[in-house]
């Protein structure tokens, strides 16, 4: 059964009027709302839902609603790390790793165990292993004796200055 524009039109005046807001607002606060959040935030759906915002997030680029799903489908069956063959653990979980261009969003590339996705050896960046573009500007992240080292940074500039440093002064 569907809504009719004029109950659609009710329901929002009802939504905006004082006693809607409060009746939402007491729904809101029980039990039972938190509880179907809860359970909803498990479904697949909402899983897959946020799982893509995270992806476009940090910067994928599709070129339709079809690659997305090919992605996310190849994200759900991957038993293993693309590149290395590593097992996706509690710690070293799977990530969908994409080219990070500097001043554009980047491509699919492979579906990637963190520790390679992070890895020197994975170009998976800039240009620059381990600086990496996010929403909130830029990141140097490394893994060093399985402690993660990380730090935010407003420009490009700054990350790559500071992993120089960091590196010649920490890595030797």
């Amino acid at each position: 059964m569907t809504k009719t524009e004029a109950q659609k039109k009710a329901n929002k005046k009802y939504r905006q009027s004082e006693k809607g807001k409060q009746k939402i607002k007491e729904y809101s606060q029980s039990q039972k709302a938190k509880q179907k959040a809860k359970e909803y935030n498990q479904t697949p759906k909402r899983k897959k839902g946020n799982k893509i915002c995270d992806w476009k997030r940090l910067g994928l680029v599709v070129t339709s609603e079809e690659e997305m799903e090919e992605i996310y489908e190849r994200y759900l069956a991957s038993e293993k790390c693309e590149k290395k063959g590593c097992e996706y653990t509690e710690k070293n979980i799977k990530h969908m790793d994409h080219m990070h261009l500097i001043g554009k969003y980047g491509y699919f590339r492979n579906i990637l165990c963190h520790r390679c996705n992070v890895n020197d050896k994975v170009t998976n960046t800039s240009g620059v292993p381990n600086v990496c573009k996010t929403g909130y500007g830029w990141i140097y992240e490394k893994m060093v004796n399985g402690v993660k080292h990380r730090k935010w940074f407003k420009i490009f500039e700054e990350a790559c200055n500071y992993k120089i440093e960091y590196e010649e002064n920490n890595l030797k």
